[in-house]
């Protein structure tokens, strides 16, 4: 009895070992399977060989021979957390980048390019052309985090926000902040639609459940995100894959076949990848190969040189980034359709600390330096925008929606009301081209607490870093750059020509132009209807748990 039992054990054993390497090798063989049917596809393609239907060869080579057609394709393949500095376009040492480097190279490259200063009001500023006191989202929780105790005005609050290590009990908000995208706004999907553009989200929202007038919207690129208007499904709480060495293929995966079935058609493709956003973790191979340059260019060594730029995992899905970028090429030009495609690229903010290091700008992501503000970014569209560009004039992630809106042939009272302007006069001309804005403009009236090298602000009153962010809004005009803080209501001003680092406050040695930044900004604040805190927070204890002979020194004030 005994030894029968056994044997049935073992028996089931062996048949389940069996069953799993059966459905993982069917697993796979489908998956290669897929990519040959797709590689197969892309070279019938090239031979002016039919994709569906016989009847359509003499329409397709038609199509194909045929100049720029008045709406292009659109793709915009965002990074999330990507610094400036980690790209080889950008002159970066550390990490390679070769396929975004080609593409770049092909068309132009912006110096000076923005975003807000953490990724969701990027996010919604991208799908709206607005800044973030028209969508009202300011962090991805919609409110102020960290230590109540050690912020001096009432802002709204967050789920991590704590007040003497307790929850918080805050029932009313000082002012409007939000995570979630409001249906009231019309997106760039929405309004491409009206143009007859098939469109497709594939990665990372962060904007909430209302799916904004996409048409096929998917967070890893396996499973359609859907939504109903009643409930979240969407949760990036719930839903998100950061970390996930293998998410860019299966977005690069989903993206190219929205490529590919819709090649005969307008499409606009907002390709949002989760990398290279903490925590940092790449496939084996890639981080290998990231680790083996690192080794030359530091002597075998990742310390010192590049202080927080030595990860080889970090260099991993940065490589994960530019093999998703030079997937999307691929199928471009096998299908014959660079030329009409516009490729943009961006990332979503400036570099995280932790991760990576944005010198020689000052601090990075959460922080209204240019280190937190200032990304990589370029188009690229063959035969149509001149090559080998690169551009100083300042731009914004809020300028992509009017460029769209105008190549895709929409007319301009249908996105008057957005804050951005259209960029086609800029890249598509070799002259010297000027934009027609005066400055441009930040806001950020939320805390934001960070640890270690994030830290960039202290305590109001103390010497005691704590915050990535205190409540602020900054101006850029020309070559000027102000920055103005409302807990203490003083400003600093930087000449970003001469000092791209923000090391020298010239607002004593300068005080007229410091007048006139600051009357620019007041005045963008009242027009825009921007909430500015300006109740004191009764809770506000800044030595609260802390040695008040090392951390809290009141610092002495300029008038003393």
């Amino acid at each position: 009895m005994v030894s029968s039992f056994w044997i049935t054990v073992c028996s089931l054993f062996v048949c389940a070992l069996i069953f799993r390497h059966e459905y993982v090798k069917s697993i796979n063989g489908a998956r290669q399977q897929q990519r040959q049917r797709q590689l197969l596809l892309v070279q019938r393609q090239q031979n002016d060989i039919l994709f569906l239907n016989p009847k359509d060869s003499h329409k397709d080579s038609k199509r194909l021979q045929s100049p720029v057609r008045q709406s292009p394709n659109i793709i915009l393949f965002l990074a999330d957390d990507l610094g400036y500095m980690d790209v080889g376009f950008n002159n970066g040492l550390v990490y390679e980048t070769p396929s975004l480097d080609q593409l770049a190279a092909s068309g132009v490259i912006f110096s000076n390019a923005y975003q807000n200063s953490n990724c969701a009001p990027s996010r919604a500023s991208l799908m709206t052309g607005m800044f973030p006191p028209a969508h009202h989202i300011y962090t991805s929780s919609g409110a102020s985090e960290g230590r109540v105790e050690f912020m001096r005005l009432l802002t709204p609050l967050g789920e991590r926000a704590r007040i003497f290590n307790k929850p918080h009990t805050q029932t009313s908000l000082p002012f409007k902040s939000t995570s979630t995208l409001s249906p009231k706004h019309v997106s760039v999907a929405e309004l491409v639609n009206r143009k007859g553009y098939r469109t497709a989200r594939i990665g990372k929202w962060h904007l909430g459940e209302d799916l904004q007038g996409f048409q096929y919207s998917t967070l890893n690129g396996l499973e359609e995100a859907k939504s109903n208007g009643t409930k979240q499904a969407d949760s990036q709480k719930a839903h998100n894959f950061y970390g996930d060495p293998n998410v860019a293929d299966s977005l690069t995966d989903s993206a190219v076949d929205f490529i590919m079935l819709h090649r005969h058609e307008p499409f606009f493709l907002f390709l949002s990848h989760w990398d290279v956003h903490r925590p940092v973790r790449a496939l084996e191979e890639r981080e290998q190969r990231a680790q083996y340059r690192l080794s030359n260019i530091t002597g075998g060594s990742n310390e010192s040189l590049f202080p927080w730029q030595c990860s080889a995992a970090y260099g991993g899905m940065i490589y994960a980034l530019d093999e998703s970028a030079n997937r999307i090429l691929k199928i471009l030009d096998g299908l014959s359709i660079s030329n009409r495609t516009l490729f943009i690229f961006m990332s979503d903010n400036g570099g995280a600390l932790r991760s990576t290091s944005n010198a020689p700008l000052r601090h990075g992501k959460g922080s209204l330096f240019e280190g937190g503000i200032r990304v990589p970014a370029f188009f690229s569209w063959p035969g149509v925008i001149p090559k080998g560009q690169i551009l100083t004039n300042p731009v914004h992630g809020v300028d992509i929606l009017p460029t769209i809106c105008e190549l895709a042939g929409l007319h301009k009272s249908e996105y008057e009301h957005v804050d951005g302007i259209s960029l086609v006069p800029l890249v598509m001309t070799t002259s010297d081209p000027t934009l027609k804005r005066s400055a441009l403009f930040w806001h950020m009236p939320l805390y934001l607490d960070g640890a270690d090298c994030t830290l960039a602000y202290t305590i109001d009153g103390t010497e005691k870093l704590f915050w990535r962010n205190v409540p602020s809004s900054a101006v850029r005009a020309n070559n000027f750059k102000l920055i103005y803080y409302f807990e203490s209501n003083s400003s600093v001003l930087f000449d970003l020509n001469s000092d791209v680092g923000e090391t020298f406050d010239l607002s004593f040695e300068m005080p007229d132009k410091k007048r006139k930044m600051e009357n620019l900004l007041f005045s963008w604040l009242h027009e825009s209807l921007a909430p500015v805190p300006q109740i004191n927070n009764p809770e506000f204890q800044p030595c609260h748990g802390e040695d008040p002979d090392k951390h809290c020194r009141f610092r002495l004030q300029h008038c003393q």
